[in-house]
């Protein structure tokens, strides 16, 4: 219950109508990074595209100094890489360190961003304790530099794959929104844990108090039991249920941002791009974990004349 007061601080920054206001700040990042690869005609979309847009954008929103981008990226893949406890846990400390180190220069000299936003918000008259920011701040750092990353890329890894589908979109880009949330639906990419807060048995198995569970949130929206046909990608989906930003109280908070960095980044490359497709011979791999990612997505387009 007391995440609440969390939530009523983030929620200034992550709401539908602070995030609209983003939008052509989103639409300027998502072109940078294009014109900086467009007339290459190949490159991989995942280091390239897929992570630095949505991590350039929650490091200009955050106020984290974008030069830094290659080490703090280089942070978070190992975090969620195959590493030891201790290693990973020596990373976190990093985490934490590097976002106390921007909330202590923000008490200094207070800019207009999140950061600063944080160190200074009061919430039932009270100011955020370093231990509270410390952990907001790990938070924020591991969600922002790559969740939206490996849900683009996801995302693009099926359109790639899908040449009718690109063309659909392309000429109906009101489409968009749905082919996000079915990428969404068919490839959520968080397993959340858990722990057990009471003893009990669901369908025969025994959860004991203290047990950590994983819950793959990508099940939910693969339960052909509210999803028919549950592996087929299909936008025309008359209903979609899933649960890739959890639900309820603890709904992620970053979701409408997440959605709107998707739906903005497939908006401008379709206009831009005439068609699209994995680079040939190319073998795809794969990390599970925490949150599961490609290691990367080779591909080549062809521009749309009019954007050439």
């Amino acid at each position: 219950p007391e995440h609440t007061r969390y939530r009523a601080v983030l929620m200034r920054y992550f709401g539908a109508a602070p995030v609209r206001d983003m939008e052509p700040r989103l639409r300027q990042w998502a072109n940078r990074l294009i014109d900086r690869v467009f007339d290459e005609g190949r490159c991989d979309f995942l280091e390239r595209l897929g992570a630095p847009f949505p991590v350039s954008v929650f490091m200009e929103l955050m106020g984290m100094p974008l030069e830094r981008f290659d080490e703090f990226r280089a942070i978070v893949l190992e975090y969620f890489s195959k590493t030891t406890v201790e290693r990973r846990l020596k990373l976190q400390e990093t985490f934490m360190a590097i976002m106390m180190e921007i909330f202590e220069d923000r008490r200094r000299a207070p800019r207009d961003d999140m950061a600063t936003g944080l160190v200074t918000a009061e919430v039932r008259g009270q100011k955020l304790t370093d231990e509270e920011l410390r952990s907001m701040g790990f938070l924020l750092f591991i969600a922002g530099l790559d969740t939206v990353a490996n849900a683009l890329t996801f995302a693009f890894r099926h359109l790639a794959m899908d040449a009718p589908l690109q063309r659909r979109l392309a000429a109906e880009p009101h489409r968009i929104p749905d082919f996000v949330e079915e990428s969404l639906r068919r490839y959520a990419v968080v397993n959340q844990t858990r722990i057990v807060k009471k003893e009990t048995v669901i369908k025969g198995a025994h959860f004991r108090e203290g047990d950590m569970v994983c819950c793959p949130l990508t099940l939910a929206g693969l339960d052909d039991r509210v999803n028919p046909e549950p592996e087929k990608f299909d936008i025309d989906r008359p209903e979609r249920k899933h649960i890739t930003f959890s639900y309820g109280p603890h709904v992620c908070i970053g979701n409408i941002l997440a959605r709107a960095e998707m739906r903005v980044f497939t908006e401008e490359w379709l206009k831009r791009v005439d068609s699209f497709r994995i680079v040939p011979g190319t073998k795809l791999e794969w990390r599970g974990g925490g949150v599961m990612s490609l290691a990367e997505l080779p591909v080549e387009w062809t521009p749309r004349k009019s954007a050439a």
